[in-house]
């Protein structure tokens, strides 16, 4: 098999980027143990430290969203906080609804004071695709103890040469 190598490097492409950061100390977010919840939702009517929800981060409709090519969608999170007391089992999972398998889950060990969760992923997107036409809801769920967010960092990015995001809100 031999495989031809495009004109042009997907380096060449657009990086497009959302990175914001909240700070929540003064009054702590607080996920409540067995309760689903829509991260966009949570934290949308909050001000940033820094940075922009947008463009990935749709507040409208409440959705992660793509823009629409055959690139992937590089996304993170880090939360930054604590689960009171002691619970032998504790952990904070984010879905994204309408993908296949797409459940991350972070569990603390008990000594752990003050609680860093970093969920990573990626998404291959296809244009036309699920993500890019309907997005994904971000939904994030306590277990074992109520977690309290004292800081939230998130990062989407994707390289493309698109500049359409199919269905976008705000």
């Amino acid at each position: 098999m031999i495989y031809e190598a495009p004109l042009t490097s997907g380096s060449d492409a657009h990086r497009h980027k959302s990175e914001v950061l909240f700070d929540f100390s003064a009054s702590p977010l607080v996920f409540t143990q067995g309760v689903t919840y829509n991260l966009i939702d949570r934290i949308k009517a909050a001000a940033p430290i820094f940075g922009s929800l947008l463009p990935f981060f749709d507040t409208a409709a409440n959705l992660l969203r793509s823009f629409n090519d055959d690139a992937s969608l590089h996304f993170k999170a880090n939360f930054i906080g604590s689960f009171p007391g002691s619970a032998a089992t504790r952990s904070l999972e984010l879905d994204f609804l309408g993908t296949e398998g797409n459940r991350l889950v972070q569990n603390r060990s008990l000594e752990v004071d003050e609680d860093v969760m970093t969920f990573s992923t990626f998404f291959s997107v296809d244009k036309n695709g699920n993500i890019a036409t309907n997005g994904t809801a971000i939904q994030i769920r306590a277990n074992g103890r109520d977690f309290t967010c004292t800081k939230l960092l998130l990062i989407a990015e994707q390289e493309t040469y698109s500049t359409e995001i199919l269905g976008g809100g705000a």
